[in-house]
C-alpha cells in the first residue's frame, strides 16, 4: 500500500526575477528563497557605504544584467547616448562594446516553436530587492500517463510477486499486446 500523504509535494515557486524586456524568469525559485540560482546571486543587495563611495566619486553609470536580447539592447542604447553626449571616454566605450558584442553571441538564438512567456502585469517593491514580480506557484499539470502505461502500472500493483513471464511467441494473440508495450 502507498502512503497517499508522501506523493503531496510542497508548493513550487517561480523566480520573482523580471527581465528588461518585461518578461518573467522561468526558472523555479530555491527553497525557501524569492530568486532562482543564477538571480539569486545576482540581486545581493549592495552595502549602503560603498554606494555613497561610488556617487561621490563618479556619475552613475549602470549597465543592466546581460540576460537577454533586451538588456543587451539597452545597454549598447546607454553607451551609445554616453558617446554621443562625449560622457564617456572613447576607448572605454569601445571595450564595453566589445563585450556587449561577445555577450550577445553567447545568447543562444530564440526557439520560433517556444512557448511564450509571461508578461509581468504586476510589479512589487521590494525594499531589499527593488522592484520585483509577485509570487507566482507552478501550476503546469503534470503529463498524463497513456492508457497502456495505467495498465501497465495496475498490473504491476495487482501482480507483484509474479516472476518476469516469457515472451509470447509470434504466432500467439497475445504478441501484438506485448509489442506494444515493449515499445
Amino acid at each position: 500500500m502507498h502512503d497517499t500523504h508522501s506523493n503531496q509535494q510542497q508548493p513550487r515557486f517561480h523566480c520573482r526575477h523580471i527581465f528588461t524586456d518585461g518578461l518573467r524568469c522561468g526558472s523555479f525559485c530555491l527553497r525557501g528563497e524569492e530568486f532562482c540560482y543564477y538571480h539569486h546571486n545576482s540581486r545581493r543587495p549592495v552595502p549602503i557605504q560603498e554606494i555613497q563611495h561610488r556617487k561621490l566619486h563618479r556619475e552613475e553609470f549602470r549597465l543592466p544584467n546581460l540576460e537577454d536580447r533586451s538588456a543587451i539592447q539597452h545597454a549598447i542604447t546607454e553607451v551609445l547616448q554616453r558617446i554621443a553626449a562625449n560622457e564617456i571616454d572613447p576607448r572605454r566605450a569601445g571595450l564595453l562594446l566589445y563585450g556587449l558584442q561577445i555577450a550577445s553571441l553567447n545568447l543562444p538564438k530564440p526557439d520560433p516553436y517556444a512557448k511564450p512567456a509571461t508578461m509581468v502585469e504586476e510589479v512589487v517593491e521590494d525594499p531589499t530587492f527593488g522592484p520585483i514580480a509577485p509570487r507566482a506557484e507552478n501550476r503546469e499539470e503534470p503529463k498524463k500517463k497513456s492508457v497502456m502505461e495505467q495498465l501497465l502500472e495496475d498490473l504491476d500493483r495487482d501482480f507483484p510477486d509474479d516472476p518476469p513471464s516469457r515472451p509470447p511467441t509470434a504466432d500467439s494473440p497475445s504478441s501484438t499486446l506485448y509489442a506494444l508495450s515493449t515499445a
